[in-house]
């Protein structure tokens, strides 16, 4: 077997021989995914995965400004960001 070193960001460590809870974070909207992500922050995960392939507009500059605000809500849990195509059980690629 290969010896596997950690990945550590911020208080997390992936690889430590202890599993990490990772939650999506999805919603059509600004509004739905800022809702979504009240409700996440008080749960116990490491990492929240903020999946863009729900969106309704998949628009650049939407994706800009909702991430900056994601990203100052976001203080503890690690922040991975997805597009997920239709064949990875994505909704809109």
């Amino acid at each position: 077997m290969k010896d596997v070193k950690s990945i550590c960001i911020k208080n997390t460590c992936i690889q430590d021989g202890i599993p990490c809870i990772c939650v999506s974070l999805m919603g059509k909207n600004e509004d739905m995914i800022l809702k979504n992500l009240s409700r996440l922050l008080q749960e116990e995960i490491e990492i929240i995965e903020w999946r863009i392939d729900d969106l309704e507009e998949l628009e650049i500059d939407t994706i800009i400004r909702i991430a900056k605000k994601i990203r100052s809500l976001v203080k503890k849990q690690i922040l991975l960001f997805t597009l997920r195509s239709k064949e990875e059980g994505g909704t809109a690629v």
